[in-house]
């Protein structure tokens, strides 16, 4: 099944993230933080359905990972 463009810039955003934290793959925590940055797609979506601050969501799992910033 071919990926649509709003999950291809989610991946996109993912491996920039993962770039940017200096890390050498693209994990779970790097699609979160690329769907959270895009902030234009289906998942964020149902996260601000469900009251969740995307801004918010996206500084706790930087400090999870310890990168806070």
């Amino acid at each position: 099944m071919p990926w649509t463009p709003r999950a291809k810039q989610v991946f996109t955003l993912a491996k920039e993230e993962a770039q940017r934290l200096k890390v050498g793959r693209i994990g779970t925590e790097h699609l979160l933080l690329g769907l959270l940055r895009d902030g234009d797609n289906l998942g964020a979506g149902m996260l601000e359905m469900l009251g969740i601050d995307l801004a918010e969501a996206r500084r706790q799992m930087l400090r999870v990972i310890g990168k806070g910033e």
